[in-house]
C-alpha cells in the first residue's frame, strides 16, 4: 500500500490499498519508505492485511453481534478479531510481517493496516455485500510493535475507490448493471460534455473519433482545460485525448483514433475498429449532415444503432435521435421526420431555421471563433442530452426510433421537451442497385391507405412531402398533401388538380424553410399492377420541370410499386419502375 501523512499533532494518514494481493517476501522490508514530500508531510509505502471470517462447523461464520469501536490496542484488536471468528488468520500475517522486520529491520516508521471482514447476517446498509469492512492502522518500528498488548492502534474510516458502482450509486442508478460498449463521433464541445455527463454516472464511451485538434478558442466550451493557459499553443492536444483524458479519470480509458469519422465506413478492418464486438450504439455528435447520411445509409448489415446528438438552432434547440432496430427508421428518416415536426411548430421553426442558425451551425462551424455561445447554455442543453442517452444505455435502446426535441426558453434557462416515437418505415426497394429506393414514414402509409379507403372502386391520390437524400439515393416520404378538390377520379385514371395546390406548396417551403420539398405524386391502382403507359408519360413531363429526381408513388391491394424519374445532361428522363418488395 502506499500513503500520505500529514504530520500535524498526532499525524493524518491518507492510505490507498489496491486489491492486489501479493505474498511478503524475505527482503520485501526493504520496500517500505517514508520521504519528505511538503511541510511536515511525508510519502511512503507500507503493508496491508486482511483477515476474514472463518468457518463454522464447515460453513461461513456469521457474526450477529455488534461491538462499538472502542479499539485502542493492539490486545483490544486481537480480542475484537476472535470476536469477528479472524483472529487465527490476523495472528499468522501479524506473526509473518514481525518475524520479516526482525531478519530485517527497515529503519523507518511503518504503517499497517489491518482490515478484519466480519460475515454479518444481512447485507450492510447502501450495500449489497454482507461483509463489513473494519479498518484499523498499526505504526510500527520494530518486530515489538506487533507483539506488544499495549502497541497503539488507530481507527481507520473506509473511503472506496472511484469505479463505476460508486459512480452509478451515487448517480441514482443500478450499481451492478452491466457496462456496454459504446462509440462516440465527435469530441468538440458537446461531444466532450457528453461523454463526461455519460463517465459519470459510470457509462464512458470505449471508443472515440475525432480528426481535430483542440485550439485556444475551444476552451470556452470544451469540457477539456488546457495543459498551460499561456502556452497551450505549444502542445499537441487533440480532442480524443482531451476527452480520454477525463473519462480515463473516472475509471475508463477509451480507444482514441484521430481520424475522419468517413474512414471507418470503408473495410472489415476499419468497420471493426468504430463497432468492437457488442457494441450497443455509435452517438454522432460531429452535427455533420454528411457523416449522419453515410452512416444511417451504409451498406453495413449489422451496424450498431446510431444515436444522433446535436444543437440546432445556434444552440438553443437539443436534438437527440435514437434509430429503431436494424436501422428503421434510420438517422436521416429521424431527421427529415424531425423537420415535419419542427415546421408545425412556429417558434421551434423560428429559432431552428434563424438566421443566425443557418449561419454556424454547432459542429460543422464552431471553429469560427466568431460564433458566440456560452459553455452554461451549452452545457445545459447537452446535460438533458445525456440524461437521454443514458437512458437508452441503462434500459436499452428503443424498441422503436425515437426524437427528443428540446428548446430553451426566452429567458435563457428554462427547457421544454418533447419525445415521439418513430415506427419502423415502409422501404419500397428498387431492383437496380443505382436506382433510388423509397422509404415511407408510417404516418404517410396510413394517410394513403386511409384515402384509398375513402374512395372506393376508383383511383385517388395525392401529393408527396419530403426530403430525397443524395448520399442514401432515397427518397424520404413525411407527408402527404391531399388532392385539390378539382381532382378527377375515375376506376381507370387519377388526374390530380391544382386548385390551392401551388399556395399549400409554397407553404410547405415556406414553414420548413427549404428543408423539406415535393418530392412527387402518388396514386392508388384497383388491381396489382406497376406503372402504366400513362404514368410514365406524366413522370416524364414532372420530371422535366424540376432538377431535383422525381417519385411516382402506387398503392395497390398488393403493396407499393414506383416510378422515378430524373433529368439527366441534354435534357433526357432517366426513368426506373420499381415493383414493391414488401406489402403494407
Amino acid at each position: 500500500m502506499v500513503y500520505l501523512h500529514a504530520a500535524e499533532g498526532q499525524g493524518f494518514y491518507r492510505i490507498d490499498c489496491p486489491i492486489d494481493p501479493k505474498p511478503f517476501g524475505p527482503h520485501d522490508t526493504k520496500l517500505f519508505s517514508r520521504r519528505p514530500c511538503g511541510a511536515d508531510e511525508y510519502v511512503g509505502s507500507g503493508v496491508a492485511m486482511a483477515a476474514w471470517a472463518g468457518k463454522a462447523n464447515g460453513k461461513p461464520g456469521i457474526i450477529d453481534s455488534y461491538r462499538p469501536e472502542d479499539v485502542a490496542t493492539l490486545g483490544d484488536l486481537l480480542t475484537r478479531a476472535a470476536d469477528y471468528g479472524c483472529l487465527p488468520f490476523l495472528e499468522a500475517k501479524l506473526r509473518h510481517v514481525a518475524s520479516r522486520l526482525r531478519a530485517e529491520p527497515c529503519g523507518v516508521v511503518v504503517p499497517i493496516a489491518i482490515l478484519l471482514l466480519p460475515r454479518r447476517p444481512y447485507a450492510l446498509v447502501g450495500s449489497d455485500s454482507v461483509i463489513e469492512i473494519c479498518s484499523y492502522l498499526i505504526e510500527v518500528t520494530a518486530a515489538a510493535d506487533l507483539e506488544a498488548p499495549g502497541t497503539p492502534v488507530r481507527l481507520v474510516a473506509h473511503r472506496e475507490t472511484i469505479s463505476t458502482a460508486v459512480l452509478r450509486r451515487t448517480s441514482g442508478d443500478d450499481p451492478g448493471a452491466s457496462e456496454h460498449v459504446w462509440t462516440l463521433l465527435g469530441c468538440g464541445s458537446v461531444g466532450s460534455k457528453l461523454a463526461l455527463h455519460m463517465a459519470r454516472t459510470g457509462r464512458a464511451p470505449t471508443t472515440l473519433i475525432d480528426k481535430d485538434t483542440l485550439e485556444p478558442h475551444n476552451f470556452a466550451r470544451h469540457a477539456a482545460l488546457p495543459i498551460d493557459a499561456d502556452r497551450q499553443g505549444l502542445f499537441y492536444m487533440t480532442k480524443t485525448l482531451g476527452v480520454s483524458g477525463l473519462t480515463e479519470k473516472l475509471g475508463r480509458r477509451p480507444i482514441c483514433y484521430q481520424t475522419d469519422a468517413l474512414v471507418f465506413l470503408h473495410g472489415d478492418a476499419n468497420r471493426a475498429k468504430i463497432a468492437p464486438p457488442q457494441t450497443e450504439m455509435i452517438v454522432n455528435t460531429t452535427g455533420s449532415a454528411v457523416v449522419r447520411e453515410a452512416y444511417a445509409h451504409a451498406d453495413w448489415a449489422d451496424r450498431p444503432r446510431l444515436v444522433e446528438a446535436c444543437l440546432l438552432g445556434a444552440g438553443k434547440v437539443g436534438f437527440v435521435a435514437i434509430e429503431g432496430p436494424k436501422g428503421n427508421p434510420n438517422a436521416s428518416d429521424l431527421m427529415a421526420e424531425a423537420y415535419n415536426i419542427i415546421r408545425a411548430d412556429k417558434p421551434l421553426a423560428e429559432t431552428v431555421f434563424s438566421a443566425e442558425a443557418e449561419a454556424i451551425q454547432i459542429g460543422q462551424g464552431c471553429a469560427s471563433v466568431s460564433f458566440a455561445m456560452s459553455d452554461a447554455q451549452l452545457s445545459a442543453m447537452t446535460a438533458s442530452m445525456a440524461t437521454v442517452v443514458a437512458a437508452a444505455d441503462r434500459t436499452g435502446l428503443p424498441a422503436d426510433g425515437a426524437l427528443h426535441l428540446g428548446a430553451l426558453g426566452n429567458d435563457g434557462v428554462s427547457q421544454g421537451w418533447s419525445q415521439a416515437r418513430v415506427a419502423p418505415w415502409i422501404i419500397v426497394k428498387p431492383d437496380s442497385p443505382i436506382a433510388p429506393s423509397a422509404r415511407i414514414s408510417p404516418r404517410v402509409n396510413d394517410a394513403i391507405a386511409a384515402d384509398v379507403a375513402n374512395w372506393p372502386g376508383v383511383e385517388t391520390g395525392g401529393v408527396l412531402v419530403g426530403r430525397f437524400s443524395t448520399i442514401g439515393n432515397a427518397f424520404q416520404v413525411v407527408d402527404v398533401i391531399p388532392a385539390p378538390p378539382d381532382s378527377k377520379r375515375t376506376a381507370g385514371e387519377f388526374v390530380l388538380g391544382t386548385e390551392g395546390l401551388k399556395a399549400k406548396i409554397a407553404q410547405l417551403i415556406r414553414a420548413s424553410h427549404g428543408t423539406l420539398q415535393i418530392v412527387g405524386t402518388w396514386h392508388s391502382h384497383l388491381v396489382a399492377s406497376g406503372p402504366s403507359g400513362l404514368d410514365a408519360l406524366t413522370g416524364a413531363l414532372l420530371a422535366s420541370a424540376q432538377l431535383a429526381p422525381l417519385l411516382l408513388l402506387i398503392h395497390t391491394p398488393a403493396g407499393y410499386s414506383m416510378l422515378t424519374a430524373e433529368v439527366l445532361d441534354g435534357g433526357l428522363v432517366d426513368q426506373r419502375a420499381v415493383k414493391a418488395k414488401r406489402g403494407f
